[in-house]
C-alpha cells in the first residue's frame, strides 16, 4: 500500500528539491515545507492571492527548472490535460538520473494500470511500484532512466489518450 510518507517509498530527504506539478492550490508543497522540506517548487497553470508568491505559474510541459535538477517530481491529481504526456517528459528532463516520479491519480481514470505505467516507461522511467490507495486512487513509483535530456524520443506502444480517461465530474 501507498505511503504518504514520501521518504518511505521514495528516498528523498528534507533537502532534495522536490517538483509538485499541477499543485493546485499547492497544500501539498505547503505541507512538505511545514515539514522541514527546504527546496519544494510548486508549478501549476494559475494562482490565487493567498498562493502567487509561492506558486510558479507555468504549464506542467514547460516548467523553468533546468535540466537534471529535481529529485522528485510528483503529479498529484494533476495529469488532466489531453497533453498530459509532454508533462512526463518534462518531469524526465528535469529529474536527475535516478530520480522519482510519483504520480497519484483517480482509478476510474485509468482502465489498465499496467498499461498507463508502460506508457510512461517509454519515456525512459522504470515503475518501481503502483498500487491501490483507498477506494478511489493508485499511486505510482517511477525512477528515470538514464538518457541525457533532449535526447529522448519516446514511443509509447499506445495513444497516450488510451490510457488515461478524462475526468467524469459528478455532483455528490
Amino acid at each position: 500500500m501507498f505511503n504518504a510518507n514520501p521518504k518511505e517509498k521514495s528516498g528523498f530527504h528534507k533537502h532534495s528539491i522536490i517538483a509538485d506539478m499541477g499543485c493546485g492550490d499547492a497544500k501539498v508543497s505547503a505541507a512538505l515545507l511545514a515539514q522541514g522540506y527546504t527546496r519544494v517548487h510548486a508549478f501549476d497553470l494559475c494562482a490565487n492571492d493567498l498562493n502567487k508568491a509561492f506558486i510558479t505559474v507555468c504549464s506542467t510541459t514547460n516548467t523553468p527548472l533546468k535540466n537534471n535538477q529535481a529529485d522528485v517530481c510528483f503529479f498529484s491529481l494533476s495529469l488532466m490535460g489531453t497533453d498530459w504526456f509532454n508533462s512526463i517528459i518534462e518531469a524526465h528532463r528535469i529529474l536527475k538520473n535516478g530520480g522519482s516520479l510519483i504520480v497519484l491519480e483517480v482509478r476510474s481514470r485509468i482502465p489498465d494500470a499496467q498499461q498507463f505505467a508502460d506508457v510512461v516507461c517509454s519515456a525512459d522511467f522504470k515503475c518501481q511500484w503502483y498500487g491501490v490507495v483507498g477506494s478511489y486512487f493508485v499511486a505510482y513509483n517511477f525512477t528515470r532512466g538514464n538518457y541525457r535530456s533532449g535526447s529522448l524520443e519516446p514511443k509509447p506502444s499506445v495513444h497516450p489518450g488510451d490510457v488515461l480517461l478524462p475526468s467524469a465530474y459528478k455532483k455528490r
